[in-house]
Parts: structure tokens; sequence; C-alpha cells
């Protein structure tokens, strides 16, 4: 019989090899995702309510900066700003006025990458609980829906009108605040580890005042009686374009490091050499939500409303043992190296 080509020789080697692997004892083990979980919520549409878009769009870009991926953020989004005929900057949404920077430095919260899982009608009270509460229809893809279990840490951030105990969708309805605590106790039972709540409207801390869930803590931008700020206006196209809230919150939280346990580059080395009320210098990532919620830079612009929180019914020290990056830092899937058994070859 002929010898082979050396070629032919090559092929069939390599091809007794991969039949090897692929059926003895090789394992390929994908890289774990992170078990963080968000839904982020405007609620309202109208032009003059531009401001709640970019607080929802600046927080998904903050969790998507520390690595949380898409496929674990639920982003609602009520009207498009972005392709509105009054927009200056068509394609885009600012949370930086014209004053503060220049136009072409600006940074673009509605670009390319950002994934709206529920727009226009379908951002409404029904469809909010239904998503946090496990129910969908047929149709609906994996991708806009909350596939949390018993280990998900889950955060949820509303950003819209209200008043004491109710939450405004879209100027026609409204949630309040024991559907939200009903919701909670529902996602207890089935799915979840800890819920965060970041409540950015006016009178927030009242849609927390029913929660009876253990392991579920709030974060809210005003007190009960308190109205909730706006602050960045641009007069150019005569809108505010952040809560005084969420700028605070871009302020200590952009530029920092998952991993580091220094300051992140957001926080100018000239304000923290003020000293002014001990000024920490680790990562905010690294601080409690309590510390972060009332940390002294937040005063920096002098809001005019309350931060407020309430902390877990189980835990009255919740907020103060619950680290922001258990939140806000996702972990990068890494890809395993493929194991061979020995004496295969």
């Amino acid at each position: 019989m002929p010898a082979l080509p050396q070629r032919i020789t090559h092929v069939l080697f390599y091809c007794i090899v991969v039949l090897l692997l692929t059926t003895c004892g090789c394992t390929s083990v994908e890289g774990k995702k992170t078990n963080h979980w968000a839904v982020i919520v405007s609620s309202s549409r109208f032009w003059f309510n531009y401001r709640h878009t970019s607080n929802a769009l600046t927080m998904y870009h903050i969790l998507r900066q520390h690595g949380i991926d898409d496929d674990h953020i639920i982003l609602f989004l009520p009207d498009s700003f972005a392709c509105s005929p009054t927009n200056l900057y068509p394609g885009s949404i600012v949370y930086e006025s014209a004053e503060d920077a220049e136009d072409a430095q600006r940074k673009n919260l509605y670009g390319c990458s950002t994934q709206v899982d529920y727009a226009g009608d379908d951002v409404d009270v029904k469809r909010f609980l239904s998503v946090l509460q496990g129910r969908y229809d047929g149709s609906t893809p994996p991708t806009r829906r909350l596939r949390s279990d018993e280990d998900s840490n889950i955060l949820i951030y509303v950003a819209g009108h209200g008043a004491r105990s109710y939450f405004k969708f879209q100027d026609s309805e409204f949630v309040g605040s024991s559907d939200i605590a009903e919701t909670f106790s529902l996602m207890h039972a089935q799915r979840l580890h800890k819920i965060l709540f970041l409540a950015d409207t006016c009178h927030a801390i009242a849609l927390c005042e029913s929660i009876e869930a253990p392991n579920v803590a709030c974060l809210a931008s005003s007190m009960a009686e308190e109205e909730s700020y706006s602050q960045g206006t641009d007069y150019k196209m005569g809108v505010a374009l952040s809560s005084e809230w969420m700028n605070e919150a871009l302020f200590l939280l952009d530029g920092t490091d998952c991993a580091s346990e220094t300051a992140g580059t957001n926080i100018p080395e000239v304000v923290l050499s003020t000293g002014r009320a001990n000024a920490e210098r680790r990562s905010m990532l690294h601080l409690s939500w309590f510390d972060f919620n009332y940390h002294p830079l937040r005063a920096r612009s002098g809001t005019k409303s309350t931060p407020a929180h309430r902390d877990a019914v189980n835990n009255p020290r919740a907020l103060h043992e619950w680290k922001v990056s258990e939140f806000i830092c996702g972990e990068k899937a890494e890809g395993a190296p493929i194991k061979v058994q020995d004496g295969l070859l």
C-alpha cells in the first residue's frame, strides 16, 4: 500500500486528536458571569422631562463602566429624546450643559452600544411590575427578562415624577408604595439575595415606607415631605440635564476602579486636599451605601433636597454593611483552558 501524502497524514492526526478531546474527558468551562442585576427606569415622556432619561442613562453607563453587561441590565426609556426635532444635538442625550463643556467633548449617553429593552408605550406600570415579578408572555426574549435567582443582588433605579407614596408613569398612571412593597415580597419569595432600591424623584423615600420584605434597602434623593431638584440646565435646549442626586452620584463614581482601593480619577486632588469633612481617599466602590449616600463631597454644590434612606427590615445596619461594589461591579467572564486527561496521547 503506497504511503499517504504528508498533508493527509497531518489532517488525519488532527482529526484523531479532536475526536479524543471531545469524547474522552475534555471539558471547556465557561467563565462565570456576575450575578448582579439592574432594572433602570425613566418613567417620563415629553421634552421637558429630558433629565429623567438622562438620569437613567447615566446610571446605565455607570454600571456598564464597572463591568455589568447588557444581558444583566433591563432598561426602560419612554421617549426617544435623541431623535426629537427639538434636540440641538441629533442622536445624542447629554448630561453636561454647553456652559460646562465644549460641544465636541460632551459625552453622548445614547450611543450605538446602548441597549434599550422597553421603550415608548411598553414603559408602563404593568410591564415594570411584571419584569420584577418574573411574569412574561411567551414571546419575551431572554434579554428582556430579569433572570435572577437566590444568589442575585439586584439594583433598581427609578427616575421620574412622584408624590407622597406614588410614582408616575408617562403622566397617565402611577405605581403606589404598596404595589412596590408587594412586588418586593414576591421577589424575595422567588429569586433574590439582596435588593437595593434607588428612588430619584420628589418625596422619594415615601416609596419605601410599606416595604416588609427582608434584605431590601432603599436610598432616596429626597425626604418624604421634600421635593427633589434638577441641576445643570442647558439654556440652548431649554431643559435641565440631570437631578442633583444623580449628578452627585456620577461625580463620585465616574472613573472609579472596582479592583482599586484608591480614589477614582473623578475626584480632583484639590477637592480631596481641602479636608472637607474628612473626605475619603478610598474608592467610592469600597464604601458602604450609607457612606456613599451621605458622603461629604455630595454637598459640594449646595444641594437643595436631603438624601434619605431606609434599611432592611431584618437588618437595621444593612446600608452600613452593604458595599457599593456589591451592586455596581460586574465580573468579566474568563474562559477556562481546555483540560486534557492524562495518558490520552
